[in-house]
């Protein structure tokens, strides 16, 4: 290969390497600032977490009415007026029986016994009281960091797009960063061996 020839070979890979580190910067801070908060959530980051409230007090509610199918639709309908709901179902959410409203928007948990209700998001979790009073708010770090750590955003909009981005900027990232290392230890090496024969 000419020395012209290496000359831009060498060039080429140095902005190729360049580019690569600056795509998968951001990937690798953010894969490594969730990936250590997803091993130390409960003692370095415990400041994140949200008070705890104590739903026992539900019981003893004065206002409290039992929940039914219909209820709980309607409430949803009041939430998101503009939505369809996907699916109802019965369960126990927090030891009490409830009704659970899927939509798009996010999920309805409707406490039976009570009518107290809970508005779920991806990252966020609303307690209301029977009349509407918000009684607590609680936002899942774990989640989102989750989220973060695997697709590199919080939601699905992207798919895994943004992973299968940098992991290709990555190899290419690891392959250029041997070729820097390599060729100028290739060249001392050839220089030694011309050297060698010539003498």
């Amino acid at each position: 290969m000419k020395q012209s020839t290496k000359a831009k070979v060498l060039k080429l890979t140095r902005k190729l390497h360049a580019w690569m580190g600056i795509i998968v910067f951001p990937l690798i801070f953010i894969a490594g600032f969730t990936g250590f908060y997803l091993n130390h959530a409960n003692t370095l980051f415990s400041f994140l977490k949200s008070e705890p409230y104590d739903e026992t007090q539900f019981q003893n509610w004065p206002d409290k009415t039992i929940a039914s199918i219909a209820s709980s639709t309607e409430m949803a309908n009041r939430l998101w007026p503009d939505t369809r709901i996907e699916r109802i179902t019965y369960d126990q959410y927090h030891d009490r029986p409830s009704y659970h409203v899927t939509t798009s928007q996010g999920l309805l948990i409707v406490s039976k016994e009570t009518s107290h209700y809970f508005v779920k998001s991806s990252f966020r979790r609303y307690t209301y009281a029977p009349d509407g009073t918000l009684l607590h708010s609680k936002f899942y770090w774990g989640t989102l960091f989750k989220w973060l750590h695997v697709r590199g955003w919080p939601g699905e909009l992207f798919g895994t797009l943004l992973t299968d981005i940098s992991s290709i900027a990555l190899i290419l990232f690891a392959l250029s960063g041997a070729i820097l290392w390599w060729l100028p230890r290739f060249r001392k090496m050839q220089r030694k061996l011309q050297g060698l024969f010539s003498s």
